[in-house]
């Protein structure tokens, strides 16, 4: 408890059965000690049970409803409080009671893994290391976005995100509380081009120089602001020796960075980092 470290209420779990016998204990020294007050907290008893109830089987995404009940958790809360893609599931089953065929999901865990007929879209945790292949920055069908992708809790804060949008709009439905699904057509173009950019890298670290640049300039194309795609364009440049048309890029992306969250770029970003690293 002395570090500093934060990765959700895990941390402090066995707190919980102590905090819950004191709990216990005050109710029922209170109703011994001032018998009107049993009713009230025998109602606090059935409002626990019905909340419980009303959750189940979504215990993880479980808040009450003074704050808000368990379909706005993920506007409090991220990580393993809310989503460990345990929705995947309900997911399938949701898809295959709508008879949805044109869809697209973002998320941590493959969701073919669990039959979901999806197109996966990229997700925060592993984009860099494993892109998706290219997909069109305008997309139209249903999209399932996890919780976590759409507060961006591994993609950065604010515009750093590629899926704000979601987190700032009401979803058209949820599953599992932890899903948020979306109908209609949708401009995904910094999620594309920050695909591309980790493809550009990935071709890059096998030398495929060419294959890389065709990538980064096109991440490029589509999203001109990112830090991160001007960082990657310039690194291939300059893998390339073409360091006089690659230096507008570096500049760029170093700039982007110092105005746009510089605190979390310059620590989160390797592209960024590195580029700034070499100067």
């Amino acid at each position: 408890m002395s570090s500093g470290l934060n990765l959700g209420i895990r941390h402090i779990l066995p707190i919980f059965p102590f905090l819950i016998l004191i709990a216990a204990a005050s109710a029922s020294s209170l109703a011994i000690h001032f018998p009107i007050l049993k009713w009230p907290v025998a109602l606090l008893v059935l409002g626990h049970a019905a909340t419980s109830l009303h959750v189940y089987p979504n215990y993880l995404t479980y808040s009450n409803e003074i704050a808000g009940g368990p379909s706005t958790s993920y506007r409090l809360m991220t990580d393993s409080n809310i989503d460990w893609s345990q929705g995947l599931k309900q997911a399938g089953a949701y898809i295959a009671q709508h008879k949805i065929t044109e869809c697209w999901f973002a998320n941590r865990i493959a969701p073919e893994l669990y039959g979901i007929p999806c197109r996966p879209l990229p997700n925060g945790l592993t984009f860099r290391r494993a892109p998706e292949a290219p997909f069109s920055p305008m997309v139209v069908g249903t999209i399932f976005i996890s919780a976590n992708e759409a507060a961006g809790q591994a993609w950065g804060p604010a515009e750093l995100n590629p899926y704000r949008q979601f987190f700032e709009r009401a979803p058209h439905d949820m599953v599992a509380n932890s899903i948020l699904v979306f109908h209609g057509s949708f401009d995904l173009s910094r999620a594309a081009a920050l695909n591309q950019s980790a493809r550009a890298q990935q071709f890059l670290s096998e030398k495929k120089l060419n294959d890389a640049l065709s990538e980064a300039q096109t991440a490029a194309q589509l999203a001109p602001g990112s830090a991160e795609v001007q960082a990657t364009l310039c690194q291939v440049m300059m893998q390339m020796n073409r360091k006089e048309q690659g230096e507008p890029a570096c500049q760029l992306a170093l700039s982007i960075a110092r105005r746009v969250y510089p605190e979390y770029q310059f620590l989160r970003v390797p592209a960024v980092r590195a580029i700034a690293a070499a100067r």
